[in-house]
């Protein structure tokens, strides 16, 4: 039984400290013209959007701790990280026993090479999620094999 949702928002700058938005702003704001305002996103401001942050997280990481879930389903976009437009399914299940990728940020050239992380997959849930929306008439893929996610 679903028993608690929580949801965050994602930008990269989200998981990286002061000294990379610069980099991180550049890139996403591709030299697009900024708002004058932006010019009161001072150094002091900055560190008070990365506290904010951190809290934010603290604050999910203590409900899911006190609720203590048996499996958390993490439901996310892809932005042609692992699929391309040769193939982009509304949805996909991961059905395979783990994920794994790096947490480096490409945008940043940070190398993908590096800093890998594993997931372990809940592949019996999976599978059953995967053959009740499918027979409920949900169009949904499954993946088999562990890709990159990030």
């Amino acid at each position: 039984m679903l028993g608690l949702g929580l949801a965050t928002s994602h930008a990269p700058s989200m998981f990286r400290g002061l000294e990379h938005w610069a980099s991180i702003h550049r890139v996403l704001t591709n030299g697009v013209p900024q708002p004058p305002e932006i010019e009161n996103e001072t150094s002091e401001v900055l560190r008070d959007y990365i506290d904010r942050i951190k809290k934010g997280f603290d604050a999910l990481k203590k409900q899911i701790e006190a609720y203590k879930p048996d499996v958390l389903l993490v439901v996310g976009d892809d932005q042609a990280e692992v699929f391309t437009e040769a193939n982009m399914p509304p949805f996909c299940l991961f059905t395979c026993s783990e994920v794994h990728g790096s947490i480096n940020i490409s945008l940043i050239e940070e190398p993908e090479d590096e800093n890998h992380i594993t997931l372990r997959c809940h592949s019996e849930l999976a599978l059953y999620l995967l053959n009740e929306l499918t027979r409920n008439g949900f169009e949904i893929s499954e993946s088999k094999d562990s890709f990159p996610f990030m």
